[in-house]
């Protein structure tokens, strides 16, 4: 878990797997309806470094309802940035739509560095599938952009 704004490193054991020399990592996050009416028909997409790498779409929401995504994507082993866009395609009419957009950024660790004899891949790059994927149980308590944390917990 990261907070916005801040900085998280991932290594090869974090992967999800990796496929000719391009690591996929789990991704998990929430967005909630704020103003109390439904939502529909909207997307979300993940990027990084500016490239869509994740799109969940004909999404909808109850109001006030908040839900969790979980899902992959394959980002890096370059350092960078991995941005959320709730509605990307702006469809959803709302009072703020500053709220919408998070970002982290991504560093990365134990990728070697792409040679020529790889192919342009990276090398030295274990496959690694996890046993279990660890998805909490509970509805975990996610602070959204936009939100505001007091003693630990989101405020609305």
């Amino acid at each position: 878990m990261v907070e916005w704004n801040r900085t998280i490193t991932l290594t090869t054991k974090d992967a999800y797997l990796i496929s000719k020399g391009h690591p996929a990592f789990n991704i998990y996050y929430a967005y909630r309806e704020y103003s109390g009416g439904r939502a529909s028909g909207f997307k979300n997409t993940i990027y990084f470094n500016s490239k869509a790498v994740s799109i969940q779409s004909n999404l909808s929401l109850k109001p006030k309802q908040i839900k969790y995504v979980f899902t992959q994507a394959y980002i890096g082993p370059k350092d960078g940035t991995l941005c959320f866009k709730i509605d990307s395609g702006n469809n959803i009419s709302e009072k703020r739509e500053d709220n919408n957009n998070g970002c982290i950024n991504v560093k990365f660790s134990g990728f070697s560095a792409p040679h020529t004899n790889t192919g342009g891949k990276y090398k030295n790059i274990k496959s690694y599938m996890p046993k279990a994927i660890n998805v909490p149980k509970k509805k975990p308590n996610v602070v959204l952009p936009g939100d505001k944390v007091k003693n630990g917990a989101a405020v609305q």
